[in-house]
């Protein structure tokens, strides 16, 4: 049977983890110190998989239901929702990497004038290196 969203809100921890199921592959997982994580259980190739969705209550029961059925939708186009999340996470990461070396090189050129040139030099040495 379905979980419904009073189910998932009385929840109660216990002193181990334990399981909530709700439908084709998805369940809650519900902590001992009380925090609730939908994941969704399927399998790639001859592989069992797992996949974490996001956590109770920033991810509703309606919105787990919803990216449940996108990744069912990913593993029958033949990708693998796991790795599809891991590019994801990693184009998020290279875009906002050079929006900060972006933003440094910006202020850099913005105070280039006010400095002697050996001062310029330094501080551009610098950001590259450290920064």
């Amino acid at each position: 049977m379905p979980l419904t969203l009073m189910d998932v809100k009385n929840a109660k921890p216990a002193l181990k983890s334990y399981k909530m199921t709700d439908a084709k592959g998805l369940y809650l997982v519900v902590s001992p110190a009380g925090g609730k994580t939908w994941r969704l259980k399927y399998r790639f190739g001859f592989k069992e998989k797992l996949l974490t969705l996001g956590r109770f209550p920033e991810l509703s029961l309606v919105s787990a239901r919803t990216a449940a059925e996108d990744a069912r939708r990913l593993v029958l186009s033949s990708k693998d929702p796991v790795l599809e999340a891991q590019k994801e996470k990693a184009v998020r990461l290279a875009a906002s990497e050079a929006t900060f070396r972006k933003m440094g090189e910006e202020w850099f050129e913005d105070n280039r004038d006010g400095w002697s040139p050996s001062n310029a030099s330094r501080v551009h040495h610098r950001l590259e290196r450290d920064l």
